[in-house]
Formats: C-alpha cells, structure tokens, sequence
C-alpha cells in the first residue's frame, strides 16, 4: 500500500504481530550468574565485557537476570564462556546457563505456560524501545510514550508545546505476541516552576509566605 504524506489511511488494527527474519526466528534465554555483582553494579558489569560476549553470542540484549540471543550455544561453548568482568573496582567472573528459548510463531497457548513469559514481554519492548531510540524518538514519561523533538509544536496562546508521538506495549493477545500502537499526545508548559515564583514575586508583590500560602494545595476546601 502506498501511502502519500498528508493522506489519510483506514486502519483496521493498531495490534501487529511480530514475526521473524530467519524461518524458525528463534531466541535463547540464558540465565546470568553475575557472581559477585549486586544487582545496581549488573549494567556495568556487562558492559565491561561486551566484546566478548559479541564474540560468543555475536547479538545478543540483557535483562534482568537473562540474556536473549538468536545465537544457541553447546553446553561445552558454554562451559568456555565464563567471562572476567568488573565494576567499581570489583572483579568477579560471570556465567551463562541455558535456560529457555522462544519462537515468535509460537501460539499463546505454548507462550502462556512458560515460566519466563513476563521476561519475554520485557525483552520485546525494550527492542522495540531501541528500536525507537536509534531513529530519534525520546521518552517521555515513565510509561513506554515515545516522541520526536522536531514534531514538537509551540502554542503561544497557552504557553504549552504539544509533543504527538505512540504508545507502545508488548501484548501476548490468542493468536501469539502483538505490538499495541496508539497515538498519545503530551503536553509541556512553557513556564517553570522558577518562572512562576519569579512572576508572583516581582510583578505580583507577594511575600514568601504569600507565595507559600497561594501554592499550597488547599485539600479541605471545595474545588
């Protein structure tokens, strides 16, 4: 279908399936023994030896406890790859286990019974959260909105920008995982909280305790 910009498009679904590059499109889990990292010193310690894993696993994306990789290591590769990390002057060495795989043409029903299916959600999102990154869109939020700095349009009128920008989320729907798309809009004031303490202060004349009392949430009173 091919669509000019500016046109307008009928969609039926905003829920799309995933699917694979490779026949079986396959990816292994693999349990991190991280050792004698702590969990806040895991990033780093990864990060350390990232050539080497590239090496072994060739692409591969942590999470939490667990690697994915389309790459599918022996037991003996595995024996190999224990790998001399460290982190904040710490050195200790990290291994690998194998502990699970998935395939993205599997039916809910073989997805559901597993015990790593949360993980597997994580993972997809944060794919598709790379993914987003690499072609310029930035985070808003805590929830998974994702935006572009140059769709972002000023409104003098309100003292407001406007940031258009999708929704994301990771589905296991009955007919396997789906990537839920939506619109979402996020609105930005202009003015800081700096500027309004500045405005109140100078053009208003109030004091601090002015100020104090005009900010403070009054919760016992009728809205």
């Amino acid at each position: 279908m091919n669509i000019e910009a500016g046109s307008t498009c009928l969609q039926l679904s905003n829920h799309f399936r995933f699917t694979a590059k490779t026949i079986s499109g396959k990816i292994h889990i693999y349990l991190v023994d991280y050792g004698v990292f702590n969990e806040d010193n895991h990033g780093d310690a990864i990060r350390s030896i990232d050539t080497h894993l590239k090496k072994v696993f060739v692409k591969y994306l942590t999470f939490h406890k667990y690697l994915f990789s389309p790459t599918d290591l022996s037991i003996d590769e595995l024996e190999a790859a224990v790998f001399l990390a460290a982190s904040h002057g710490k050195e200790g060495q990290i291994k690998f286990v194998k502990y699970d795989s998935f395939s993205l043409s599997e039916e809910s029903s073989q997805l559901m019974t597993k015990t790593t299916s949360p993980a597997i959600l994580d993972f997809l999102g944060k794919v598709i959260k790379r993914s987003l990154f690499d072609s310029n869109y930035t985070q808003l939020g805590r929830l998974p909105k994702f935006f572009k700095p140059e769709h972002q349009t000023k409104i003098e009128e309100y003292q407001v920008k406007m940031w258009p920008g999708y929704s994301c989320e990771v589905k296991l729907l009955n007919h396997g995982l789906f990537l839920n798309v939506d619109t979402a809009t996020k609105f930005i004031q202009l003015q800081t909280v700096y500027d309004l303490l500045q405005h109140l202060q100078k053009n208003e004349r109030m004091t601090h305790s002015e100020i104090s009392a005009y900010l403070t949430p009054k919760y016992d009173q009728d809205s």
